[in-house]
């Protein structure tokens, strides 16, 4: 037994009389990450590059990204409800103001998106 098969590399002989190492992908769970999985995947590229690429070589980085985006929608719609309730944005005012409705959903949105970006994404 030589060291490379002492500390599990393998080789494989080729065609061209050459030993290649015989690597492997480990099986990864498939992709369904949304918006916020692709803000954190950038994320990790451009400031945790080494988390990244351990991520990606263990074969963990769908899995990660699919779990932080799942975590992300659900707390985004749990947000937008909490705060419709607290401004209360019903649909009585979609009906009489649908102008004044669209304006406020569009700020509970943008803060609500601060928010999961803050707190879930880029953490």
């Amino acid at each position: 037994m030589n060291y490379f098969e002492e500390i599990g590399i393998l080789y494989e002989l080729h065609s061209d009389g050459c030993y290649y190492p015989k690597v492997t992908v480990p099986e990864q769970e498939p992709a369904h990450y949304g918006r916020y999985g692709l803000l954190h995947k950038q994320y990790l590229k451009e400031h945790l590059p080494l988390a990244y690429d351990t991520l990606l070589a263990c074969g963990e980085l769908v899995a990660r990204l699919n779990q932080i985006d799942d975590i992300a929608q659900a707390r985004y719609e749990l947000l937008v409800e909490q705060m419709k309730e607290k401004q209360g944005i019903t649909e009585e005012i979609k009906a009489k103001d649908p102008m004044a409705w669209v304006s406020a959903m569009n700020n509970i949105h943008s803060c609500v998106d601060e928010i999961i970006l803050t707190e879930v994404v880029y953490e």
